[in-house]
């Protein structure tokens, strides 16, 4: 991956987690003890995420839990 691939893949992470700051989450949501960050496949775009995830530690007061999933079943615990 080439450097602008690299700076690219930071600021999709940066975007993702600022993003997830201005959501508002009903009610019966907002009991959780992570918010979770999910990441689709085998992307580079993980690395990044955990990474703005270790600096910034929180979105919404909750702690940041990155889960890497290889397919998606569309569920009650999956909000998209």
């Amino acid at each position: 991956m080439d450097g602008q691939d690299v700076y690219v893949q930071k600021m999709e992470a940066i975007f993702i987690y600022h993003f997830a700051n201005y959501l508002e989450w009903p009610a019966e949501r907002k009991d959780k003890l992570y918010f979770v960050i999910g990441v689709y496949g085998e992307t580079e775009l993980l690395a990044e995420i955990q990474d703005v995830a270790l600096k910034k530690q929180k979105v919404g007061g909750k702690p940041i839990l990155i889960k890497k999933y290889k397919f998606v079943k569309v569920n009650n615990k999956i909000v998209l």
